[in-house]
Order: structure tokens, then C-alpha cells, then sequence
């Protein structure tokens, strides 16, 4: 077969374009550095309902941030929550959950599996 122009690509070949592919899709996450309003409106341009936090210093996922941290926000802390910045936030409302990852080249069976064992509803 052919894949994009290569006759026959080793798996080698297949893999290293499969990684380019990978590499230039338009991933989106929250940096732990930002505030927690910028994390709020990174939510809502990516459409999504939580997003990875990932570490500024190691790149590493560290946690998840959820639309439904909106419920830690009240009239008496909004002007103080707002500018926090993201890992402030969750460490000070106890919003920490341990990430929960699978290998690149995991099976769809252990995904499934994993999601379940650790009882992850979405």
C-alpha cells in the first residue's frame, strides 16, 4: 500500500509519520502558571468541560481542570480567586486529583478498563 507517497513504508517509516501527524495536531492544556480566569477561558475556546494541567518546569501532566471548579467561586472570593494562578487555586479549595495516564500504545480495552477501575464519569 501507500501512505502519503511512500510504496510500502516499514513500520519505522509509519511510526516516525504517524509522530509527525501527532506533533502538529492542535493540542490544548492549561500551563500551571497561568491564572485561573485564563484557565477558565482556555475551557471555553477549547469546548471542552476540563483540560490537563501540565507543568511549566517538567512538561508532565499534573492534574485536570474542571468547568466545575466554577463552584468554588463566590461573591466574597472572586476578586481574590480570579488572578490566582491555576495550582493555587486547586491546592487552596483541595481541588487536587491524582492524573490518571495510559502508554501511547495502549489497547482501547485498557483505557476502558483503566477509566473504570479508577471510576472516571468523564
Amino acid at each position: 500500500f501507500t501512505l502519503l507517497g511512500i510504496d510500502s513504508p516499514s513500520i519505522e517509516t509509519f511510526s516516525t509519520l504517524a509522530l509527525q501527524m501527532a506533533t502538529k495536531v492542535n493540542m490544548h492544556y492549561i500551563p500551571d502558571d497561568i491564572s485561573v480566569l485564563d484557565a477558565f477561558f482556555e475551557l471555553h475556546e477549547a469546548q471542552v468541560r476540563s483540560l490537563p494541567v501540565i507543568s511549566s518546569e517538567t512538561g508532565k501532566v499534573i492534574t485536570n481542570f474542571s468547568e466545575s471548579y466554577l463552584r468554588e467561586i463566590t461573591i466574597d472570593n472572586i476578586y481574590d480567586v480570579q488572578l490566582m494562578e491555576v495550582m493555587e487555586f486547586i491546592q487552596v479549595f483541595d481541588l487536587y486529583t491524582e492524573p490518571i495516564t495510559v502508554i501511547p500504545s495502549a489497547t482501547i480495552a485498557t483505557v476502558i478498563h483503566t477509566l473504570a477501575d479508577q471510576r472516571v464519569h468523564h
